[in-house]
């Protein structure tokens, strides 16, 4: 009895199966036989070039245009900062160095020349 209704099941596995290939064969000969018919809709849908899509295509030029003008204007900035910070450190680095230079005359108990830049070397 097991058996019999071992093969039974197995039988009607193998018939869905077969009906599950045979479906999706189906629809896969279908998406095949359409594909033409959808793809002429397709061609058909595009529209000519209008004013309307003219007028945004040079929205977009002028656009990155001024996209590359405003990334350059901030690149010179960016390097205008860097010169100036750099301006400034060595301001500061020349003004501790000049500091150093009078706090070590000072310890040595010397008078300290504040003129020249060369006494903080």
């Amino acid at each position: 009895m097991i058996r019999e209704t071992k093969k039974k099941l197995i039988h009607q596995t193998r018939i869905l199966s077969g009906i599950h290939d045979m479906a999706y064969i189906l629809v896969m000969v279908v998406a095949l036989a359409l594909a033409p018919a959808i793809v002429a809709h397709a061609a058909e849908g595009q529209a000519a070039t209008t004013a309307a899509s003219r007028h945004a295509n040079n929205f977009g030029e002028h656009v990155k245009r001024d996209a590359k003008a405003v990334g350059a204007a901030i690149t010179e900035a960016a390097h205008r900062v860097a010169v100036a910070a750099k301006a400034v450190a060595h301001e500061i680095s020349t003004a501790f160095k000049r500091g150093a230079a009078e706090t070590r005359t000072a310890m040595k108990g010397e008078k300290v020349d504040t003129t020249s830049p060369e006494s903080a070397r």
